[in-house]
């Protein structure tokens, strides 16, 4: 009798989790469902006959029982997994969608600048960069990269590289340098970098990388 009731909920484990993942491997639910359903049937008619009328109660009990347990388990778990990927798609949207138009913006000459106390002020326009620079996925690349660049490998990025052919990881580096670094010595490196397009291309590299 314990074989036959393991074997019910093993299978409903099983189902559950197909269940909850549909979508994903919806063929496979419907063909255990079905092979599932039938050996429901067997197996009550053979416990019955074995065990007696009490299985009659007893089968159909645990059948249903392990059904809900784990399907409530598995949809909780799943739908949590879902909010988490819809929410991290919508933020990785929402950077993209701000480095869009900051690109826009600066491809327009849609922004404004003035030098004040020694050095220049921008607008937002060009400065919710740091919106994008905070983003905890864009600083976790800089992080995990920025051992890499000693005194050489920097001059050779800012300097010698040409913006068109950098990766991702390149892009991300040279636009929190420029921001964090260079822009403390002179802010108007900034403004030199927009004309001259390095800033500009830099960024492009960096919307075309996020998804």
């Amino acid at each position: 009798m314990e074989t036959v009731i393991i074997i019910l909920i093993v299978g409903a484990f099983i189902q559950s989790f197909l269940h909850s993942t549909r979508g994903i491997i919806h063929d496979f639910e419907k063909l255990f469902g079905g092979f599932y359903s039938i050996c429901f049937i067997v197996l009550t008619i053979y416990s019955i006959i074995k065990y007696g009328i009490i299985c009659l109660l007893v089968m159909p009990l645990t059948f249903y029982a392990s059904n809900l347990i784990f399907s409530i388990i598995f949809d909780k778990l799943f739908n949590k997994r879902k909010k988490s990927i819809k929410s991290n798609n919508k933020e990785e949207k929402d950077i993209k969608k701000l480095l869009g138009t900051i690109i826009q913006n600066l491809a327009q000459d849609n922004y404004s600048y003035e030098f004040v106390n020694g050095g220049y002020s921008y607008s937002s326009e060009i400065t919710d960069i740091f919106k994008v620079l905070n983003d905890e996925r864009i600083k976790k690349v800089y992080d995990e990269n920025i051992s890499n660049y000693d005194s050489k490998a920097k001059k050779e990025l800012i300097q010698k590289k040409d913006p068109l052919t950098f990766t991702f990881v390149e892009s991300v580096i040279y636009v929190n340098w420029l921001w964090h670094l260079e822009s403390g010595m002179a802010t108007g490196i900034i403004l030199k970098r927009i004309e001259d397009l390095k800033y500009l291309y830099a960024l492009k590299i960096m919307y075309d990388s996020i998804d």
